[in-house]
């Protein structure tokens, strides 16, 4: 028999046997592996990073202010002011109740006029402020005039209807006399104007009668036409005015 050295020997022994152990440390391990990479395999990271940031940012501001203000503010102011100015120089007239009725002065207002109003002889015609609605129950009149001789003159009142009155007809006079100053003609008076003397102040009673206009209505515009029938004098008309009593 041949014999060898000894670590020819035993060294393929210890490569055989630890080759076995390899082996088998390799399936030990290998059952190792396999579960280390059933682990990693478990530990796959899903890193799926949702960020879903709904902000739903919903202001609803309901602001609903209702203010009702009723102000109700009744102020009832009654200013009754009756003022009862009886101007003449404004209107033209003036009224006064009395017990039988509505006493109204109707005045002329157009200022002084030459009478006549050529010449000195022929004529003037003037008219009055219009006088108010109602019934004549009564009715006189004022004049004021200058005139050298009063003898030429005749004076006649007209109403809005037309019928006519003669105040004055100085024809009858013995002698010429001058001016009337503010002569009033009234029905009731006690002294016919014919038999008074010149400036004939104060109340006469009429050539005509003035109640002849009793019944009428006074709305309207009234004349006065004055006559001078003689030349050689002249005279102005001041002024001339109506009282009526209306119902």
């Amino acid at each position: 028999m041949k014999s060898y050295p000894l670590h020819v020997v035993v060294l393929p022994l210890l490569i055989v046997a630890c080759g076995s152990s390899k082996d088998a440390l390799d399936e030990g391990l290998g059952g190792t592996d396999s579960g280390v990479v059933a682990s990693d395999t478990g530990e796959e990271a899903d890193a799926d990073t949702d960020t879903d940031t709904d902000t739903d940012t919903d202001t609803d501001t309901d602001s609903d202010t209702d203010t009702d203000t009723d102000t109700d503010s009744d102020t009832d102011t009654d200013t009754d002011t009756d003022t009862d100015s009886d101007s003449d120089t404004d209107t033209g007239e003036s009224s006064e109740e009395t017990v039988g009725g509505t006493s109204v002065t109707v005045l002329y207002t157009d200022g002084s006029k030459a009478l006549p109003e050529f010449g000195t002889k022929g004529q003037l015609h003037t008219s009055s402020n219009p006088a108010p609605s109602g019934i004549i129950a009564d009715m006189n009149v004022l004049i004021d005039l200058d005139h050298s001789c009063t003898k030429d003159l005749q004076a006649i009142l007209e109403s809005p209807s037309g019928t006519k009155v003669v105040l004055f007809d100085f024809g009858t006079l013995i002698a010429c006399s001058s001016d009337m100053e503010n002569t009033y003609l009234d029905d009731e008076a006690s002294t016919p104007i014919g038999a008074g003397k010149s400036p004939f102040q104060g109340a006469f009673e009429p050539t005509g009668r003035l109640s002849q206009f009793d019944g009428e209505n006074a709305a309207g515009v009234w004349s006065l036409h004055v006559y001078d029938d003689t030349q050689g004098d002249a005279g102005m008309l001041h002024a001339w005015s109506m009282d009526m009593l209306l119902k």
